[in-house]
């Protein structure tokens, strides 16, 4: 299949051509041309699961792509942005490695009127390697769950609108995605960005960020101040979130078991990389070869408020 490029309105240089190599016809010195090329059939190049989403951080209204199931993609690196269309940037976007017997529950949701917020958790199974009607089942079986011992947590003004469960072990695994319209029950609301943060504890140590979860659950009313949620609450979390937890473990369906509460380390240590004149550096990880997945043994609610910026409906 021939290389296939899409032009985003309003940027491009007159008189400029898109090419698929990148860079127009502008050469050095010139404004590039605002292009996305999406290559279907490059050797060598990963294959992308589900959509993404690429924008860049040097326009003043990011534009939003999503990318199909199907294609393989080139995109254009941005140090203010993970993919970039800015097409003077480039890097090839490589596909995750698989994680073994993992997957993916992504819960995104409405909050307010931000239509994109997700919160996602993994789980370790065993037994056969999942097909779309076994993760349809799983879905189906996370939904009565997330109702019975969840939507209790979700204040009035968010909606869980969608579960997708994607099996982890290789490129080509399958995944569901289960529409839903589940509201929130509990009473009063909050900020969109202030969250119910669950801390997850594992075996392994290292230096760095340790797992973590910011779940939309909670009202104004559950503060003692605006640093601090209440005891009563914290503890309402862990109770809740627990048994939803239980729960999950209990799924079985097509001879996949649900197991292990766990977490999918895909990235350790970072490269510094320059950037402009004169000289900026940002981190860029390093993806592991393999990647590592630690059994989550314990999680607790944080009595602090966590803080997800971009359900505020910020972008950039």
């Amino acid at each position: 299949m021939a290389p296939i490029w899409r032009d985003l309105p309003g940027q491009r240089p007159r008189g400029e051509t898109p090419s698929p190599m990148g860079g127009g016809r502008g050469g050095a010195g010139r404004s590039p041309g605002r292009s996305t090329w999406l290559d279907a059939a490059a050797s060598g190049w990963g294959t992308l699961r589900g959509e993404a989403r690429v924008s860049c951080g040097r326009w003043r209204r990011p534009e939003t792509l999503s990318v199909p199931a199907w294609a393989r993609v080139g995109v254009r690196a941005c140090p203010r942005s993970k993919l970039c269309i800015y097409s003077s940037h480039r890097v090839m976007a490589e596909p995750l490695p698989p994680a073994g017997k993992v997957i993916k529950i992504a819960h995104h949701f409405t909050v307010g009127s931000d239509a994109k917020a997700m919160s996602r958790i993994y789980w370790q199974y065993t037994g056969t390697t999942p097909n779309a009607t076994t993760l349809k089942a799983i879905a189906e079986a996370v939904q009565a769950a997330w109702e019975a011992h969840c939507q209790a947590l979700t204040n009035s003004e968010t909606t869980l609108t969608a579960i997708d469960v994607i099996d982890l072990s290789g490129s080509e695994a399958a995944r569901y995605t289960l529409a839903t319209s589940i509201k929130g029950s509990h009473l009063g609301g909050c900020s969109a960005g202030v969250c119910s943060l669950q801390n997850h504890s594992i075996p392994r140590r290292y230096r760095g960020g340790k797992p973590r979860t910011y779940w939309p659950w909670g009202s104004d009313s559950d503060r003692t101040s605006p640093q601090l949620w209440s005891a009563t609450w914290v503890s309402n979390v862990n109770t809740k979130a627990g048994e939803y937890f239980a729960a999950l473990a209990a799924i079985k369906s097509g001879g996949t078991e649900l197991s292990t509460h766990c977490n999918v380390s895909y990235y350790h240590g970072f490269t510094n990389v320059s950037y402009g004149s004169p000289p900026k550096y940002r981190r860029v990880p390093t993806p592991r070869a393999t990647p590592v997945v630690d059994t989550i043994s314990a999680s607790s609610c944080n009595s602090i408020p966590g803080s997800q910026r971009r359900r505020y409906g910020r972008r950039g």
